[in-house]
């Protein structure tokens, strides 16, 4: 009898744990997650506040004690070593600022020690402009994705950034590993404010159908700027979406400033003189030729290929 009643009782605990099919995945969880009894717009701007801070900026963990490592910082994906920073640090040519070739722009405020992350729950500091403007632009976006049912109101307001998010990326030729650690850290947040695995896998599986194919067709994902390029996965090697249609004149790799090489994924063995540990940057001088270096296991690497001078036209 004892064994039933306690068979019951987890029944009912698990299905009481479970998102009703009615309800999205934003507006269920900003309840959830901030204890409210009715669905507000502001509880749902903050949980987007939450999961952007921790997947960009990381330095938290999950429930069950699994690092969040944020996609400001490198990490591995698949066993393969990633680091976006330099996209955003003004390390890349990368910016899309309506010209023929992307530009170096430092859109995030720097600490000595690497990034200045924004409170770990609340508004992005006010130190650097350009982080506030992509911060804010990135939660009601992401929250559009996550089915945000408030967003317009006061306390939520709509998505008035640009209106194709492959137009912004286009100059990152960014590929299938590097979106990928991308969304994985986007994962990692949701499971650390109480997503199910269930859950998780939706919203990786909903970013990663959207934005990690080659030449999604356009999509309407914010309603009132209509059919835009949303996919920012543009590299050769990404994969192609069903019934494709591709951007016109998609660029190419771009380029780093000063010689600066960033060990991201990718690599091959060696026989050069290793330098360095892990995934940190390393500068050249007058040449063009991957250096070596060691990985955290000691194995002797180089990069499959490299950003190459912009200045003086390598």
């Amino acid at each position: 009898m004892f064994s039933q009643v306690l068979a019951l009782l987890l029944a009912v605990t698990v299905a009481q744990a479970q998102r009703p099919s009615n309800m999205t995945l934003c507006d269920y969880y900003a309840m959830k997650y901030w204890n409210a009894t009715e669905n507000l717009a502001i509880n749902q701007y903050n949980l987007l506040n939450v999961l952007v801070n921790r997947f960009a900026f990381g330095r938290v963990t999950t429930p069950d004690g699994e690092p969040i490592t944020g996609f400001l910082n490198p990490g591995q994906f698949r066993g393969e070593f990633v680091n976006l920073l330099p996209y955003f640090n003004g390390g890349l040519a990368s910016t899309n600022q309506n010209g023929p070739t992307g530009v170096a722009v430092q859109i995030l405020g720097l600490l000595p020690d690497g990034i200045y992350p924004p409170p770990q729950h609340f508004d992005p500091n006010g130190i650097n402009l350009n982080q506030n403007i992509h911060l804010q632009h990135v939660y009601p976006y992401f929250g559009t994705v996550l089915g945000c049912t408030k967003i317009g109101e006061t306390d939520y307001p709509n998505y008035n950034g640009p209106a194709s998010v492959y137009d912004v990326h286009k100059y990152m030729n960014l590929d299938e590993i590097e979106v990928g650690y991308f969304i994985n850290q986007i994962g990692l947040a949701c499971k650390s404010v109480g997503f199910t695995e269930a859950d998780v896998a939706l919203s990786n599986n909903t970013f990663d159908a959207k934005f990690n194919v080659r030449c999604h067709p356009p999509e309407a994902i914010i309603k009132h700027q209509g059919l835009q390029y949303n996919s920012i996965c543009s590299n050769e090697k990404c994969k192609v979406a069903d019934n494709p249609i591709c951007p016109q004149n998609q660029p190419g790799e771009p380029q780093y400033l000063n010689y600066t090489v960033s060990m991201g994924h990718g690599s091959s063995e060696c026989t050069g003189n290793c330098t360095g540990i892990g995934v940190e940057m390393y500068n050249f001088t007058n040449t063009t030729t991957p250096m070596c270096y060691a990985n955290k296991k000691g194995k002797c690497l180089k990069p499959v290929s490299m950003k190459r001078h912009l200045a003086e036209g390598k």
